[in-house]
């Protein structure tokens, strides 16, 4: 069974990789991985996101996911970008993201998230597409331990991986 596609859908070309694909080890990427969560285990069951790797012009790649808001139905993507039949209407609902840690300024809890990139695999740079891609993206506003607003370009929290740290102000 095959394990990934390369396509061509922006300036950059991106390696897309099915749920049930092995992506190469990226341990110095991983973020997911230093927390102790396996994020191949978490897309495979997404309703959201998918793993890709961008392509460089230099040959080299960026780990990357893509992220949907608009409930784009993901294993009909999947079958479509399998047969050959994918087009980019497909990734319309689509934005690239990065999974990193992140703590709450307010409580201190910190979570492993999937935060917008900008690197240009769906979207030509030159073109309005990736603002207009943006503007229409739900992302998560609030911290999902105190409720309080914070940074806005999360699009997914996949796991709060330390408690709310006590903070002693005597």
């Amino acid at each position: 069974m095959e394990q990934t596609k390369r396509l061509n859908l922006g300036s950059l070309a991106m390696d897309y990789y099915y749920p049930w694909s092995n992506p190469p080890d990226r341990t110095k990427y991983n973020q997911a991985a230093k927390v102790g969560i396996d994020l191949d285990e978490e897309i495979s069951e997404s309703r959201t996101l998918r793993r890709i790797d961008a392509v460089l012009y230099s040959s080299s790649t960026i780990p990357l996911l893509l992220h949907w808001s608009d409930g784009t139905n993901l294993k009909e993507v999947d079958r479509k970008v399998a047969e050959g039949s994918s087009t980019p209407k497909d990734f319309e609902g689509a934005i690239v993201g990065q999974e990193l840690t992140t703590k709450c300024s307010v409580c201190g809890t910190d979570f492993l998230i999937v935060r917008f990139d900008t690197v240009p695999v769906l979207d030509s740079s030159s073109s309005g597409e990736s603002q207009e891609r943006y503007r229409r993206h739900k992302f998560v506003e609030n911290c999902p331990s105190c409720g309080s607003r914070w940074l806005p370009s999360v699009l997914e929290v996949i796991s709060q991986v330390a408690p709310p740290t006590t903070r002693n102000f005597a």
